[in-house]
C-alpha cells in the first residue's frame, strides 16, 4: 500500500474519532479490534427516568445502578402470598413407568438417530426392546424406576 493511501486513511480515521459522540461509539467499537484487556462492546449513554424526570447516564457507576434497578428491582413492601396458602389436591398419583411403556417408547424411536449428541444410538434401545430375554425384564425393573423410589438425586 502506498504511503499516500496510508496517510489518507489515518487522517480520515482521526477526523472520524474527533467528531465521534455517544451515538457513534457502537460503530467505532464494531470497527476497532479490541485487545484482550477490554470487552468488545461498550454501553452507550442510557436514558433513565427518576421520579418522572428523564436523566442521561454517562458514567459506568450510573449505568451499573440503572441496570441493577431494571433487572433486580427491590421486593415489594408487603407480600401478596397468604400466610397459610391452600393448594389444590393433585390431579393424579404419580407412578413410575412400567416395562411395557418403556418397551413401547423404545420401539417408537427413529432408526439411526440418538436422543442427544454423545448418547447411545436409538438402534441399541430398539434392539433391547425387541429381545425378550430375562435380562431385559430385570434390567428395566432395576435400573429405570430406580431413580423414582430411592429419593436420591438433585
Amino acid at each position: 500500500m502506498s504511503a499516500e493511501i496510508k496517510k489518507a486513511k489515518v487522517e480520515k480515521w482521526v477526523e472520524f474519532l474527533t467528531e465521534a459522540d455517544a451515538s457513534t461509539m457502537w460503530k467505532i467499537g464494531w470497527m476497532v479490534e479490541v485487545g484482550p484487556r477490554w470487552g468488545k462492546t461498550r454501553i452507550p449513554e442510557l436514558l433513565v427516568r427518576e421520579g418522572g424526570i428523564k436523566k442521561v447516564v454517562q458514567d459506568n457507576a450510573g449505568k451499573v445502578e440503572a441496570f441493577k434497578q431494571a433487572f433486580f428491582p427491590l421486593p415489594p413492601a408487603s407480600s401478596n402470598i397468604p400466610a397459610n396458602p391452600v393448594y389444590l389436591l393433585p390431579a393424579w398419583e404419580f407412578q413410575p413407568p412400567t416395562n411395557q411403556q418403556i418397551t413401547a417408547t423404545f420401539r417408537k424411536m427413529k432408526n439411526s438417530k440418538a436422543t442427544c449428541s454423545g448418547t447411545f444410538p436409538n438402534d441399541l434401545y430398539k434392539a433391547i426392546a425387541a429381545s425378550s430375554s430375562h435380562f431385559w425384564a430385570q434390567s428395566t425393573g432395576l435400573l429405570l424406576p430406580w431413580g423414582y423410589t430411592l429419593r436420591i438425586g438433585p
